[in-house]
């Protein structure tokens, strides 16, 4: 069985970071974001959810909102929560890759970003901070993203690997 929800908005980091860079690039009451899940569920298999992210902007002309973006959670998840963290996730990397002119002086310019389509991603050099503090802080995010995201490829692998079992 596959259920489907529908949610405008989520508790987590991520959510609340993205909607910021999203309302200060669009205006505030200019931008939606929608988390899309399927809940599958099977009497002898492990249940799990699939979420993606939809960010809509108002469009003047049409009097109605538009969709601009998806961006889908690296891999199936056990809770509907864990997936619209991991959506929304991948939505932020790529808007601050997108909006890195407006954010890079700003707080925002040390979050990890990366180009729509790519699974690489890159983080402000921190060469000329003096703040030794912030300098370990960058290289710690950095190194557990990419942790993250190597864990979430071994989870969308082990779980191909299980359903084709």
């Amino acid at each position: 069985m596959v259920y489907k929800f529908v949610q405008d908005g989520g508790d987590g980091f991520y959510h609340r970071r993205l909607l910021r860079l999203l309302r200060d690039h669009y205006g505030f009451g200019n931008v939606g974001v929608e988390y899309r899940s399927e809940w599958w569920t099977h009497v002898r298999y492990r249940n799990f959810w699939r979420t993606e992210v939809h960010v809509r902007v108002t469009d003047p002309y049409a009097r109605a909102a538009r969709k601009i973006s998806v961006h889908y959670a690296l891999s199936d998840r056990d809770s509907q929560e864990a997936g619209i963290a991991d959506a929304a996730r991948q939505a932020l990397y790529v808007y601050c890759q997108k909006f890195f002119r407006d954010i890079q002086n700003k707080p925002e310019r040390w979050y990890p970003r990366r180009r729509s389509g790519q699974t690489a991603c890159t983080i402000a050099s921190t060469t000329n901070v003096q703040d030794p503090q912030l300098v370990s802080t960058v290289a710690l995010v950095a190194a557990l993203n990419t942790d993250l995201d190597a864990v979430s490829e071994e989870n969308y692998t082990l779980r191909g690997q299980l359903a084709a079992a």
